[in-house]
């Protein structure tokens, strides 16, 4: 029984993201989250960054439950991973870990492939700043077709 909506559902009906509501008030909640939505506004464009692309993407449980009146105006793929890239190209490596800030009091061995924040950031920062110039161009051309909010959705199929 979904907690929200106090209905029974189908097994398949349960929001993967939490298994006490149903899909559809799951979906429901975050597009009445005004929090989620951005402004498309001048200023807020201008001010729109990595943070915006991470706070305000919405992951949905289904697409079906999103509104027929958005539109959408593109995708942009936002992978960040751990190449690190040299003269030859990229080089992978998949046994590093982000370090956190503070230490870990449960963690007792000290873990010599921790990469710092910093040096993920940088290494990803083309990545991220094309995904940031991308959303940005999408959401500058809803605003220029009068369209007064966004939204983004994550899609798992595409990442």
């Amino acid at each position: 029984m979904c907690q929200m909506c106090s209905q029974l559902f189908r097994r398949s009906s349960i929001c993967v993201h939490s298994e006490l509501i149903c899909n559809y008030c799951f979906d429901r909640e975050n597009l009445q989250n005004k929090a989620n939505w951005i402004s498309l506004t001048p200023s807020k464009l201008a001010a729109f960054g990595f943070s915006d692309l991470l706070n305000k993407t919405l992951r949905v449980a289904q697409r079906k439950n999103l509104p027929q009146a958005l539109k959408t105006y593109g995708s942009v793929p936002c992978r960040l991973d751990y190449n690190t890239y040299g003269s030859v190209g990229p080089v992978r490596r998949p046994e590093m870990k982000i370090a956190d800030d503070e230490k870990d009091e449960d963690d007792e061995e000290e873990d010599d492939e921790k990469v710092p924040l910093s040096v993920f950031l940088r290494a990803n920062r083309h990545r991220v700043d094309d995904a940031v110039y991308h959303c940005r161009n999408h959401l500058t051309q809803a605003y220029k077709e009068e369209n007064r909010r966004g939204l983004l959705v994550f899609d798992a199929n595409d990442n």
